[in-house]
């Protein structure tokens, strides 16, 4: 089994897993964020603070 992925933001590290379950996110919604390249600080931002461009939300 692979290693977890960690991600250090503000000082704390945690796999993918505990930063989705913190941030109320799926797993698979973060990691679609990263791979979709958006940037840390915003990858790692609440559901109810993200919006993707074009919604219009």
């Amino acid at each position: 089994m692979p290693k977890p992925i960690k991600i250090t933001y503000n000082g704390e590290t945690m796999s993918i897993r505990k930063w989705a379950q913190k941030l109320n996110i799926s797993t698979e919604g973060l990691s679609f964020r990263l791979r979709k390249g958006l940037a840390l600080h915003q990858a790692l931002k609440p559901r109810d603070i993200y919006t993707p461009r074009g919604t219009g939300k």
